[in-house]
């Protein structure tokens, strides 16, 4: 019978070490981390790309897996609230994960002359290759002084992206 007990007590030892919460968060981790990946394709981290002609816009825009966003940030070159957008865009590549940005100048989208005086900038918005958000002007929106914070909150409250403070903290990346 001691036997038996010794063995009962370290098999009760080793099944609370494997339910302990460090071993257990690491398991979901591993879980989680295995199924995003089977679930959605990987972008490029903190890289907004450069879109250089419209038929590169096109096969950036419907290349891209169905389940990620692309936000496209129509821009001229000189306008400061561009050149503010830009760097807003920059920073929000390098925490949303699950989204590809990219930059075109309209000149190369090939919109009109007034647009690209009165119209940037602007945000596209797509999915699955499908037009979701459309939003111009958005100097109008935002002013001359905005920052990442401001641009984030308007494309989420405007459905376009996920609250990163929602996302349970199993999936952020470490």
């Amino acid at each position: 019978m001691t036997c038996a007990t010794e063995q009962e007590n370290t098999a009760a030892v080793n099944d609370d070490d494997l339910m302990s919460d460090s071993i257990v968060e690491e398991f979901l981790r591993k879980r989680m981390d295995e199924m995003m990946k089977n679930h959605t394709a990987k972008v490029e981290v903190g890289v907004v790309h450069e879109i250089t002609s419209g038929d590169e816009f096109l096969k950036f825009v419907d290349e891209t897996n169905p389940k990620i966003p692309v936000v496209v940030h129509i821009y001229e070159a000189g306008t400061p609230e561009c050149v503010k957008m830009n760097e807003c865009i920059a920073s929000l590549s390098t925490v949303y994960l699950n989204t590809k940005f990219c930059k075109i100048r309209g000149s190369v989208a090939g919109v009109s002359q007034h647009f690209r005086r009165e119209g940037v900038p602007a945000l596209l918005v797509y999915k699955g290759g499908n037009l979701i958000g459309n939003f111009a002007r958005l100097k109008e929106e935002f002013g001359n002084d905005f920052y990442e914070g401001d641009v984030e909150n308007f494309l989420i409250e405007n459905g376009m992206l996920e609250d990163r403070n929602n996302i349970p903290r199993l999936f952020k990346p470490k």
